[in-house]
């Protein structure tokens, strides 16, 4: 496992948030994380953070290996807290996979782009959770197809 690394491209912070193999958000994760977030909001330079994950995923949830420990600082609701305190923008770089945890990652920063693949992917799953929802009701009103279907 890496830490996530926080990086200076001129006056964009980059984390790069990389646990392999799910860039699960392990204690260790979480507390590099909380520091990378403090020490780019610290920097003068920086002027706005991007969050990104390494490999195919961006952050895939928790690390199932600590849910039979008692859950050890920083807790994820701390960092989630610290982001959406944060005085410079915040952009969740969004790709591959993006549950539970990551999900609330991503939520909790102030802007997100996601790429072309995990938009398919997302609105594609989302087009067929609005499907199955009516054919749960028996709405038999016609289905209109969205621009994002």
């Amino acid at each position: 496992m890496q830490e996530p690394a926080f990086r200076r491209r001129d006056e964009i912070a980059v984390i790069v948030i990389d646990h392999a193999p799910v860039n699960a958000l392990a204690q260790p994760v979480r507390a590099a994380l909380l520091a990378a977030i403090e020490s780019a909001e610290s920097d003068p330079v920086v002027r706005a953070i991007v969050i990104h994950g390494a490999g195919r995923h961006f952050v895939a949830g928790a690390d199932i290996r600590e849910f039979d420990h008692d859950p050890r600082a920083p807790l994820l609701n701390d960092v989630l807290l610290r982001l959406e305190a944060a005085t410079k923008p915040v952009i969740a770089a969004l790709h591959g996979s993006v549950l539970g945890g990551g999900f609330e990652l991503a939520l909790a920063c102030h802007f997100g782009r996601m790429s072309r693949s995990a938009c398919r992917k997302y609105v594609s799953a989302s087009c067929r959770a609005r499907a199955a929802r009516s054919a749960c009701r028996g709405s038999l009103a016609p289905r209109r197809r969205s621009s994002a279907c």
